[in-house]
């Protein structure tokens, strides 16, 4: 078996998410809003099955998890249906923006939150147990319409779930659409933030979601010789040429370094290291995307641990973007999986995790080789595509 190298530019891992904003994060501080009767928002996407294959959706085991954003308000007299509607009433004659059959009445499977009885805390992520409907197949790669829809009696109701913001909006396919009065279909410039756990408890998600727990952050100052950056492995035979990472480099004396180490968890050993000179980059003082090619294509050893992360230089600040998932597997739907973790070195020591393996880094390797499994010579192991999970 022998490397083959990827034509072109190769592959980013973790996935790098088009719709950065100049280089930014995504911005996650955005609250979609239902505060009317019978508004609803809709997640209309192609469904990926961690594994692949077919699951069912139902009432026993079933669940969707979302992120409740700030300032709810949901009180007696409201009942907010959380679900999903299949793809049979997903309209294939009206739109765009896509859309699927409105109303309480079109959920296939459901859970009830009634207000005054069940609470929605601000800012927190929350897992609902489908309760009622009618179970169905899911199929990897069906459409599928994920929804909130809210009715309300009386007095006033605000439902604020948070989706990931690009501030444009980045996709034709997946969609997110706001159902208001009239009917009027609003198409909104967010990513979908809903992971979806089937009855047997195999996880799904929409293809090209954003799951997230807050709004991707600062990592703080790095501070001068410290590491930050992501621990990974990878489950196949490769090289890498290049690094990437998004950056705030604060002043044009912020230098920093874009790195590679073995043996993270144990005693770091440099692998190779990129200077960058904040002098000579775009700008200084905000958010930006920089990227460091490899002076020779490095090999990786098959599930090992391996440590990519920014250096901080000198006594000025450094910061890298970081995001969180509520779950360490939420993280296939991003791009590999709990496998890729933020970690902070102190002056060159052990990487310790952040946010017990909950937290992300914005940094990124470029894979450029792979074993073709044939050749003579090179790694063993198959390279294994599945889904969003490289």
């Amino acid at each position: 078996m022998a490397l083959q190298n990827l034509v072109g530019q190769g592959v980013w891992l973790p996935t790098i998410y088009q719709g950065f904003n100049d280089g930014t994060g995504i911005n996650t501080g955005n609250d979609e809003t239902l505060d009317a009767d019978e508004e609803e928002l809709q997640a209309i996407g192609r469904v990926v099955i961690d594994g692949g294959g077919s699951k069912t959706f139902g009432t026993s085991g079933s669940t969707l998890q979302w992120n409740a954003g700030a300032s709810n308000t949901f009180q007696s007299s409201a009942t907010l249906r959380v679900g999903v509607k299949s793809s049979a009433v997903i309209d294939a004659a009206a739109g765009p923006a896509a859309r699927a059959t409105i109303g309480a009445a079109a959920f296939s499977v459901y859970k009830d939150l009634i207000g005054g009885t069940d609470t929605i805390t601000n800012s927190s992520w929350r897992s609902e147990s489908m309760a009622a409907g009618t179970p169905f197949t899911v199929t990897h790669g069906d459409l599928l319409a994920i929804c909130l829809h809210l009715d309300i009696v009386s007095a006033a109701q605000s439902v604020r779930p948070k989706m990931a913001f690009f501030g444009t909006a980045y996709t034709g396919f997946p969609v997110m659409t706001l159902v208001t009065s009239g009917p009027t279909y609003a198409l909104r410039p967010v990513a979908p933030n809903f992971i979806l756990t089937f009855d047997d408890g195999t996880l799904g998600w929409l293809d090209l979601s954003y799951p997230c727990f807050g709004g991707d952050g600062s990592s703080g100052t790095i501070g001068n010789g410290n590491i930050y950056g992501n621990i990974f492995r990878v489950p196949y035979a490769c090289q890498i040429d290049a690094i990437a990472a998004i950056v705030n480099a604060t002043t044009n004396a912020a230098n920093f370094e874009l790195q590679l180490y073995s043996t993270p968890l144990g005693t770091p050993a440099l692998i190779e290291s990129v200077a960058f000179d904040a002098n000579t980059t775009a700008a200084v003082g905000v958010v930006r995307l920089y990227i460091a090619s490899l002076t020779t294509p490095r090999t990786l050893a098959i599930n090992t641990d391996y440590a990519v992360g920014v250096k901080q230089t000198t006594a000025t600040s450094v910061t890298n973007v970081t995001g969180d998932v509520n779950a360490a597997a939420h993280f296939k739907a991003r791009g590999m999986g709990a496998e890729c973790y933020a970690a902070l070195s102190t002056a060159g020591a052990t990487f310790v995790a952040q946010n017990s393996g909950k937290r992300r880094a914005s940094i990124y390797v470029r894979l450029g080789a792979l074993s073709d499994d044939v050749s003579a010579g090179g790694g063993g192991g198959r390279p294994e595509f599945r889904g969003s999970n490289l």
